[in-house]
């Protein structure tokens, strides 16, 4: 998607930004955002799928609740990317770049939940 890294990338291209440490930093910093909008699109999520079961409720459907599915949903998810970043980071332990490395991936990963969420949220597809 487009809109990943929109902070990194120009972070990246100053000469504190293009060091090792300094990529790990412009990774954190745009993970940051995306966090702040992760945390954002959750809050509603988490009202869609109250909505979601409630209405289910009314008409006596008997399925998965909702919320409970999001919620597993999203814990998996937590593993799986603190996972994969973990494995980024060991693949690379013996270099300085295993910061940068495991940064990024996490940087990504979140980008990429945050546009899942926006998705859910309006039922949109999104093209690249």
């Amino acid at each position: 998607m487009a809109c990943i890294g929109t902070i990194s990338d120009p972070c990246q291209s100053t000469p504190e930004g293009s060091k090792t440490a300094g990529l790990a930093e412009c990774f954190a910093e745009e993970a940051s955002a995306w966090n702040v909008l992760l945390d954002r699109y959750w809050t509603d999520l988490k009202k869609q799928a109250a909505g979601v079961d409630a209405s289910n409720a009314g008409f006596g459907i008997t399925t998965p609740k909702a919320n409970e599915a999001l919620l597993s949903a999203q814990r998996g998810w937590l593993a799986y990317r603190d996972g994969r970043c973990n494995y980024y980071y060991a693949r690379f332990a013996l270099g300085t770049i295993r910061n940068p490395m495991a940064a990024g991936c996490r940087m990504h990963m979140t980008a990429e939940r945050v546009i899942d969420f926006y998705i859910d949220l309006n039922n949109k597809i999104l093209n690249d």
